[in-house]
């Protein structure tokens, strides 16, 4: 599944309502405590592999997929702040 796919996916679920809202804070702390791989998230991030890397978020913690979206985001921001 390429980038506009997932994007597609997001924007279908954010019509429906809640189910495409961004996660709580509540929410995103308890999925970050699940996160095994984190350092091979961090590499596919870095090598650009989000498909992958939002797959192995979801597969590590059980978030949904516009849960896994805004974490890789997310880990993608601080890769690019921390330079």
């Amino acid at each position: 599944m390429d980038t506009f796919a997932i994007l597609l996916l997001i924007l279908a679920g954010a019509i429906g309502g809640r189910r495409g809202a961004a996660p709580t804070v509540e929410r995103r702390a308890a999925l970050e405590a699940r996160v095994v791989h984190r350092d091979e998230l961090r590499q596919l991030v870095r090598d650009r592999k989000l498909v992958a890397a939002i797959r192995l978020y979801r597969q590590d913690t059980g978030a949904s997929l516009v849960e896994a979206k805004a974490a890789v985001d997310g880990v993608a921001a601080e890769l690019r702040t921390a330079g």
